[in-house]
């Protein structure tokens, strides 16, 4: 548990970070994510990246494969998801 929240903790601060003080227009971020902890980590980050002005639309996969080759073929702008064999 304690790690999830480091996780989360990390990430949204990484949010933060990342968003210009004065940030153009909100643009909706399409992030890739693999079912379980990422989709659970990137919802909990969700609620402070709109209140930095970031719209992030989550799109779950069920395999390690498709976030890949959906990011390589402009269908993501991001994927987030990592196994020892990546």
């Amino acid at each position: 548990m304690l790690r999830r929240s480091l996780l989360i903790s990390a990430f949204a601060a990484s949010l933060a970070f990342a968003i210009p003080a004065q940030a153009a227009p909100v643009k909706t971020l399409k992030i890739g994510v693999t079912a379980g902890t990422h989709a659970e980590i990137l919802r909990a980050a969700l609620p402070i990246a709109k209140k930095n002005g970031l719209d992030i639309k989550v799109i779950e996969f069920q395999d390690y494969v498709s976030p890949n080759e959906a990011l390589a073929h402009g269908d993501l702008d991001a994927n987030i998801f990592q196994t020892l064999s990546y």
